[in-house]
């Protein structure tokens, strides 16, 4: 396994871990639609062929893919780590003492490693359970799925040759991380990783709200998801301790279609962003350096300005859906900021998102299209759904 390698958002891509969307989407129900942080019910089958081309198309630019649920397999062939994950993961999903028997019992059942993650990725139907356990149950599922697995971008977030793990907003999204702590603790390649910011931290942190700017600079969203407690922390942990030296913590509307600053601001250059008028009109913004402790300072100036002050005076930001109120609103809805970039302007982006496409086209930026007709039902887009491992800075 090649060395963790992240300082920048552009560099050439070389490694990537995803998740293949699995079972965990077959237990989405319409009355449950909030909790699990969806807007609609995904189709299984298409969501995959869908998920399949874009890792075809990653493939396709020499890119390396890595399946998170595989790492999770190698963790839990050891028998006691396996032991001491389903002890984890059930105490963290249920309360009553019985149903946590239950529970373990089920999953110890399961010989085969990777059946057993997609069993904990899939949740479990009470009718399993009342079928052959001898309890009553009032709830359709025993255990929910984790059907935001595979925006790979959430639970963690690798930063230089460091990670940060999560601490989730929403309680359905925190078992994703449990699957973190394991890896981080145990898997052979990724065991000695720098860990800046970890599932028990202070407030809440999530991978999508943060972005890397270069070697120097990390830009984080202060978000419906992510708290400037939570950023304070992670710098705290991060500045002395790696070759970063400033924090941009950006605020942005705290609502759904604006969860994290990636679905608002991403990088397609060097110089040049992706943005949404909810990120590119924002005067909240806070610098936080180290010097013995936190040094932090409002800029009260817009974000193109702070980015030509901090970061590098070229920068251009390319407006999603261009001037149009309505056609920038449809395609951010849709994840038209939200672009995986591959190389130096060449970018992945959903087909759907026409005007914003073209206008990246127009701007000679190559775009890698991909299908969205279901993916895109999670409220995520091609950044989402990939965390970076390693970047060719050269």
């Amino acid at each position: 396994m090649n060395k963790i390698n992240v300082y920048s958002e552009c560099d050439k891509l070389k490694t990537v871990l995803v998740h293949r969307p699995s079972g965990e989407l077959k237990n989405i129900y319409p009355e449950i639609l909030d909790q699990l942080l969806f807007d609609e019910l995904p189709y299984l089958e298409m969501a995959q062929k869908e998920h399949d081309y874009f890792v075809d198309k990653l493939k396709d630019e020499g890119v390396e893919v890595i399946y998170c649920e595989d790492l999770v397999e190698e963790v839990l062939k050891d028998k006691k780590i396996k032991e001491l994950f389903i002890e984890e993961f059930v105490d963290e999903a249920l309360d009553d003492v019985k149903e946590k028997e239950i529970a373990k019992d089920f999953y110890n059942k399961i010989q085969n490693e990777k059946d057993l993650v997609e069993a904990f990725e899939s949740g479990i139907r009470s009718k399993e359970i009342i079928k052959s356990y001898d309890i009553k149950l009032d709830r359709k599922l025993f255990i929910p799925p984790m059907p935001n697995l595979y925006f790979q971008r959430d639970p963690f977030s690798f930063i230089g040759e460091g990670v940060a793990i999560s601490n989730f907003r929403y309680d359905i999204r925190k078992p994703e991380t449990l699957f973190a702590k394991y890896i981080f603790k145990y898997h052979k390649d990724f065991k000695d990783t720098p860990i800046y910011y970890d599932r028990d931290c202070e407030g809440s942190l999530e991978g999508g709200d943060i972005i890397v700017l270069s070697d120097k600079i990390l830009a984080v969203g202060i978000s419906q998801r992510t708290s400037f407690d939570a950023i304070k922390q992670l710098s705290k942990n991060l500045l002395p301790n790696s070759k970063f030296e400033k924090v941009l913590a950006i605020s942005i509307p705290k609502r759904r279609e604006s969860m994290h600053l990636d679905t608002v601001f991403t990088v397609v250059d060097h110089n040049k962003f992706l943005v949404h008028s909810m990120a590119s009109e924002t005067t909240e913004i806070f610098t936080i350096e180290y010097d013995g402790d936190l040094i932090i300072n409002k800029e009260n100036d817009n974000l193109l300005n702070t980015l030509k002050k901090h970061y590098r005076d070229d920068v251009e930001f390319i407006k999603c859906g261009g001037d149009s109120e309505i056609d920038g609103s449809r395609d951010q809805w849709n994840d038209g900021a939200n672009c995986l970039c591959i190389k130096p302007s060449e970018i992945v982006v959903y087909d759907r998102n026409t005007v914003t496409n073209k206008i990246l086209q127009d701007k000679n930026i190559e775009t890698v299209i991909i299908k969205s007709g279901e993916l895109s039902r999670g409220r995520g887009g091609p950044r989402c759904m990939s965390m970076p491992i390693r970047r060719l800075n050269d």
